[in-house]
């Protein structure tokens, strides 16, 4: 049987501290961004930065129920879900997180340019006033739309034994070069 490896076994011993650290301070943003209703804090900074941060949570709860089709006992249970999004759900969650951070950081970036430099501009404005909501779906939208081609694979087991995921993708950005050049 397969077992978890040193790496990731390091990684799981730091993630469990700094995720508990991670949430209390989670917790006191969203205290302070919903409770008080604080125009300081309800921001659109803040909004960025509590959405960067439930991300990076949800990225940790999905890499460790991913990390159980490893232990033992469980991933006779993991294999008994082939059938199911289970194989494609360990490959897509990696690109689907990584780029939901990633448009995140953009976003937080453009929105401190925007303030930095064009305080009191009408974008930087709009963008202040928009509600949280919005926001979110901007952000969450222009990810999905970016990792698209990772939800287009179909993906399985290899076996029972090492759980190690096989995926059969097709790329759009060639489907779509493919397709002018065949035209």
């Amino acid at each position: 049987m397969s077992s978890v490896s040193t790496q990731t076994t390091i990684c799981i011993v730091i993630s469990i501290p700094s995720a508990i650290v991670y949430l209390l301070v989670l917790t006191q943003l969203i205290r302070k961004n919903v409770a008080r209703r604080r125009k300081k804090v309800r921001s659109a900074f803040y909004t960025l930065q509590i959405a960067q941060g439930v991300f990076d949570l949800l990225t940790q709860l999905v890499y460790f129920i991913s990390v159980f089709r490893w232990v033992p006992p469980l991933n006779k249970f993991w294999y008994s879900l082939r059938d199911y999004y289970m194989p494609e759900m360990t490959y897509v969650h990696i690109y689907l997180f990584l780029y939901l951070r990633v448009v995140g950081v953009v976003c937080l970036s453009l929105q401190r340019f925007l303030t930095i430099c064009f305080s009191h501009g009408k974008l930087n404005k709009l963008l202040d006033s928009s509600p949280a909501l919005l926001i979110l779906i901007g952000e969450i939208s222009l990810a999905l739309a970016i990792a698209s081609p990772v939800f287009f694979c179909d993906g399985y087991f290899e076996d029972d034994v090492t759980l190690s995921t096989k995926m059969i993708s097709f790329s759009l950005t060639v489907g779509g070069v493919i397709y002018y050049i065949n035209r």
